[in-house]
């Protein structure tokens, strides 16, 4: 079975403390991947929470800025997540925003390869991202954060494959993100190192990694242990 993109819900702003909550997709069937992307600042303190079931991918934690992304697949009577965070100096500053991704034919396991979280401060850009390998037919996922307008972004450096936008989100001034995907074809490779560029000019911290998962059916031990529980 080919992957095929489901769709996204929509993308959740959060403030203060009220934390987002986004929407499923529209759509979903059993086994569909589903990737849940969210990007917050506040001050040192904090913490940020999702509901169980939920694997971490990418998880980084500063007193400037948190970069978090889960990954889980579909089980019956599936739900929204409920994120949580905890505001303990009630800050104006806190802020945050969240949604999610869904795609179909992906295999029953762990990602295949994934980078290290890359980070910096530049002007209109996130990246360079060190390069992954993927695998004929997989899905390769490119996610970002950046401290500053999102503009018209733009991916560069790809050799393959061909990269589409899920999201910029850009909800508050300093909170921006941007987060892409694409599908191999009949072959493997190795993506480029990647850069998503933005339409404006400021210098702002950024994070950005990859990660790309195989096609196909398989095994994921979260799914086993929720079908033992449910008997």
């Amino acid at each position: 079975m080919a992957i095929t993109y489901v769709g996204k819900g929509a993308p959740a702003d959060g403030y203060n403390y009220s934390p987002p909550q986004p929407a499923l997709p529209a759509g979903l069937a059993v086994h569909d991947l589903m990737v849940l992307y969210f990007y917050g600042q506040w001050s040192e303190g904090q913490s940020i929470g999702v509901g169980a079931g939920w694997t971490p991918l990418w998880q980084r934690i500063t007193g400037v800025d948190q970069f978090l992304v889960w990954y889980r697949f579909v089980q019956p009577g599936e739900t929204a997540p409920a994120i949580e965070w905890n505001d303990e100096f009630g800050a104006v500053t806190t802020r945050g925003f969240a949604q999610i991704a869904a795609w179909r034919g992906v295999k029953l396991s762990a990602p295949s390869s994934t980078s290290a979280i890359a980070s910096g401060s530049t002007y209109n850009r996130t990246g360079p991202i060190a390069g992954i390998p993927y695998t004929a037919g997989g899905l390769v996922l490119l996610v970002t954060s950046r401290r500053g307008s999102v503009g018209s972004p733009a991916v560069e450096g790809v050799t393959a494959p061909t990269m589409s936008e899920i999201e910029s989100p850009n909800f508050v001034t300093g909170i921006a993100g941007s987060w892409w995907y694409g599908i191999a074809g009949g072959a493997p490779g190795v993506t480029g190192d990647l850069d998503v560029v933005y339409g404006d000019a400021i210098e702002a911290e950024w994070n950005g990694a990859l990660a790309s998962f195989d096609a196909g059916t398989g095994f994921h031990p979260a799914l086993a242990a929720n079908y033992r529980r449910r008997r």
